[in-house]
């Protein structure tokens, strides 16, 4: 698939209106609002197909742009209580305390908590999302979605966390989030609450 879609707005005129949104986090938040409010009914749904492709194409320019927006997605993925709201701040206030603080217990809490509740059909249909959005790009072009995609099936113990994280490090060797799962999965470290 190319870079110019055609259905919608292309990615050339998205990265364009996503370049002036991201000057000002209130612009950013605005542009970014329709696109996670999608992504949040599609978790609560299991509904991919509740994504646009336009919104599709704004999630790709932004979560390529802003490491704190892939950041939010998988956090809404994993603890679908975070909704709209807490994406949008940690998209947008990446830096503040308290955002740090909400990252890193839903991490923790997902990851450690074995008692964490864990929906493998919210992290399936992420999964669904995000590898759609791969596929507007060119293939060298998609390392940071399947390191997401890596990391959700991580966090669900799915067999194909692994050759997904090493399919990001061949598209790009420097992509971390892949380097994160793969560390883990080829010792066979398990998420806490799948052991």
């Amino acid at each position: 698939m190319n870079n110019q879609n055609t259905t919608g707005t292309g990615l050339k005129t998205i990265k364009h209106e996503w370049k002036a949104a991201s000057l000002d986090p209130e612009q950013a938040a605005a542009w970014l609002r329709p696109a996670f409010g999608q992504w949040a009914d599609a978790l609560a749904n299991h509904d991919k197909a509740r994504v646009t492709p336009d919104m599709l194409r704004r999630l790709a320019t932004a979560m390529d742009a802003w490491l704190s927006v892939r950041d939010s997605m998988l956090v809404a993925a994993l603890d679908t209580s975070v909704g709209v709201e807490g994406m949008l701040r940690i998209s947008t206030k990446p830096r503040d305390p308290a955002v740090r603080d909400l990252i890193t217990k839903t991490l923790s809490e997902t990851l450690e908590d074995p008692s964490a509740p864990r929906r493998a059909d919210t992290v399936r249909t992420a999964c669904d999302i995000l590898a759609d959005i791969a596929g507007l790009k060119p293939a060298a072009e998609r390392a940071g979605q399947q390191a997401s995609i890596a990391y959700l099936l991580w966090a669900i113990d799915d067999p194909e966390a692994l050759p997904m994280a090493f399919t990001a490090l061949v598209n790009d060797p420097d992509v971390t989030l892949a380097a994160i799962v793969t560390s883990p999965a080829v010792r066979g470290i398990k998420p806490e609450s799948m052991r």
